[in-house]
């Protein structure tokens, strides 16, 4: 029997608040792969855009639209890889909604150049946050995109918002909102 589900692609950092001391440490979570034939990714990723306000306050709504459009026109879209950070520990068959992190779509343009369409971290640990016993989400998720495209180009159109923090992860303007990686990608979790 053939089972479709997320699958691990690699252990990814980010920052954990430590209850005792309120210092950050750094803490192992997982960058997994959403399999667009799985029912239960399908599931999955639409419960945590309700979770994260829906279309009007995420981009995980268009995410998942394109997460369910992605399988039937798979033979005329370019190659596309849809990738969660979770804290969930074990079976990743069914992914946990509360333990999804990040979210992203990258697709590839040509052999040497991919796009980020969207990447989105969850509401309760987006920068803004003063209470937020997490951080680094974004950070650990292009680190693993870079990581997992060692050698090629990634390109991304950025909401003047986050600017700065595609600058502060290596990205360059090419434009007023396009941003593009160049370089090779550094193993930063061995």
């Amino acid at each position: 029997m053939i089972s479709f589900k997320a699958h691990y692609v690699q252990p990814a950092i980010i920052q954990k608040q430590n209850a005792l001391t309120g210092n950050f440490e750094d803490c192992k979570v997982r960058m997994a792969e959403l399999e667009p034939v799985s029912a239960a990714d399908s599931i999955a990723l639409k419960k945590t855009a309700e979770l994260w306000g829906g279309k009007k306050f995420s981009f995980l709504g268009d995410i998942s639209d394109d997460f369910e459009n992605f399988f039937k026109t798979r033979n005329e879209s370019p190659n596309k890889k849809f990738l969660v950070l979770t804290c969930q520990k074990g079976d990743l068959s069914r992914l946990k909604p509360l333990d999804i992190l990040a979210c992203a779509e990258v697709t590839q343009r040509t052999l040497n150049k991919h796009e980020i369409k969207y990447l989105e971290v969850s509401p309760i640990y987006v920068h803004l946050k003063k209470d937020r016993k997490l951080k680094h989400i974004g950070t650990a998720m292009l680190d693993g995109i870079k990581t997992l495209l060692p050698n090629k180009d990634i390109v991304l159109d950025s909401s003047c918002d986050g600017i700065n923090f595609y600058l502060r992860n290596g990205f360059e303007c090419l434009n007023s909102i396009t941003m593009i990686f160049r370089g090779r990608a550094k193993k930063l979790v061995k």
